[in-house]
């Protein structure tokens, strides 16, 4: 599976529109600019996230060295019972 440029997904554009929203809606004083900034951080740091996961689902074939020091990071994490110690 290919991941898509971020620019060709839903999800960028989808928080591009919600920010944007936010912003309309701080400049014309139906949303306080603090709710505003707090949603659109919101917004910019969940499409982040989303983004990071859909990278790591492609799996071996990830290119990303950052991506890929955290699927190994996670992998390790797994083998290893809470404690760091195993029954072997």
């Amino acid at each position: 599976m290919d991941v898509k440029p971020g620019i060709k997904t839903t999800e960028l554009w989808l928080a591009i529109a919600v920010i944007a929203l936010d912003t309309a809606g701080a400049l014309s004083g139906i949303l306080p600019p603090e709710w505003a900034a707090t949603l659109a951080t919101g917004t910019a740091a969940l499409y982040k996230i989303v983004r990071m996961f859909t990278k790591m689902g492609v799996g071996s074939g990830a290119t990303d060295p950052y991506i890929q020091e955290i699927v190994k990071r996670l992998e390790t994490m797994e083998a290893t019972p809470p404690g760091g110690t195993t029954n072997g």
